[in-house]
């Protein structure tokens, strides 16, 4: 669009902001709805309706190449001139990795696609945690079977990424929200960061994390992370491997800083994204063809347990689990019994895993 003529207009499946100058990068947004971008010192506003209808969704020029989009559950800031993208989970304290985050944290990473630029992608939550993990609710008998799938379809666009991924961690990283993590290229974390996958407290165990935990930390790390349901600081995880860059507390930002300025923004793009793709064939291995068969094993085998549901619920009703007795009878559980519990995550963590 030439500066001072008309707002360039898109409508369609793919809306396309095009902005005023070309020292702002150009987003691709997997959106149906109309764009419209003034000067760059005016807000880019891209007006989306679906069913229900009320979706709004502001992309803004902050600064000289930098751009802002906002979603309702995660956030996109691209700066550096379009070298570095920030994809936030918006939804703090908890920030709950639930179906919506999933789907606006995938909608973020599907709107890189086309930028040749691109050095980094960093994946960080807002707030004093990363996250506490996905919804507790969304993993009863009638929705585990869709969060799964999302999760997974997640994880493979993450590994998929046009540019290196790097998860900025600090607080809590639990449950889907490490497994968010691990599937990025990279971990930078503050020392007192605490990483964990506590699902076999509530009967049931991670697909995800069981498929890149050998992968990233080798079949030690991975039985121990999965079968205690402990928790590691990010100290512990740098020694494992896990971690790649520790910060002291409250320093995430500026060693992160000082990490891209010197291993990224130096570097060739073309070289990052093709050498990001060749580090990452086990790690897609993994999602591709071991999560799948993981999945299957939490659904056709372990759903079939009263063990599953009794943790899940015991966990959203804030009581002790009362497990059956060894070797009763497993048996399905019925859908119409499943209704799951109401209310918002606290940031306790009591409604994530």
């Amino acid at each position: 669009m030439r500066e001072g003529g008309p707002p360039e207009r898109t409508v369609g499946l793919f809306a396309r902001v095009i902005p005023a100058r070309d020292a702002y990068p150009e987003l691709i947004l997997p959106l149906t709805g109309t764009t419209e971008l003034g000067t760059p010192s005016q807000e880019c506003v891209i007006s989306v309706t679906e069913n229900p209808p009320g979706w709004r969704i502001v992309a803004e020029t902050v600064g000289r190449g930098d751009v802002r989009l906002d979603l309702r559950r995660a956030r996109l800031e691209l700066s550096c001139n379009g070298q570095v993208a920030t994809v936030v989970l918006a939804a703090p304290k908890a920030n709950i990795l639930d179906r919506e985050m999933m789907r606006d944290l995938g909608w973020s990473l599907d709107g890189l696609i086309a930028k040749q630029n691109l050095k980094v992608i960093v994946l960080t939550g807002e707030g004093p945690s990363f996250s506490y993990g996905a919804s507790v609710r969304e993993h009863l008998p009638d929705e585990i079977e869709s969060t799964l799938h999302q999760l997974r379809e997640l994880l493979i666009v993450v590994a998929k990424a046009p540019a290196p991924t790097i998860a900025a961690v600090r607080g809590h990283c639990l449950g889907g929200g490490f497994e968010l993590a691990l599937a990025c290229d990279l971990i930078a974390a503050e020392e007192t960061a605490q990483f964990g996958c506590p699902e076999i407290k509530l009967g049931v165990f991670p697909p995800a994390a069981s498929a890149l935990l050998p992968v990233r930390a080798g079949a030690g790390w991975a039985s121990k992370i999965v079968l205690t349901g402990d928790t590691y600081t990010g100290k512990d995880l740098f020694a494992a491997g896990v971690v790649s860059r520790l910060a002291t507390g409250g320093e995430l930002d500026m060693e992160l800083e000082r990490w891209l300025r010197s291993d990224f923004l130096p570097r060739s793009a073309a070289a990052l994204r093709y050498a990001a793709a060749a580090a990452r064939l086990p790690v897609l291995r993994a999602l591709e063809q071991e999560l799948p068969l993981l999945e299957g094993i939490y659904l056709d085998k372990l759903m079939r347990e009263p063990d599953a549901v009794e943790g899940i619920r015991a966990f959203l009703e804030k009581r002790e689990p009362q497990w059956p007795a060894a070797g009763s009878a497993t048996h399905e559980i019925p859908r119409q019994q499943n209704e799951a519990a109401g209310g918002a995550p606290a940031p306790t963590g009591a409604k994530s895993i």
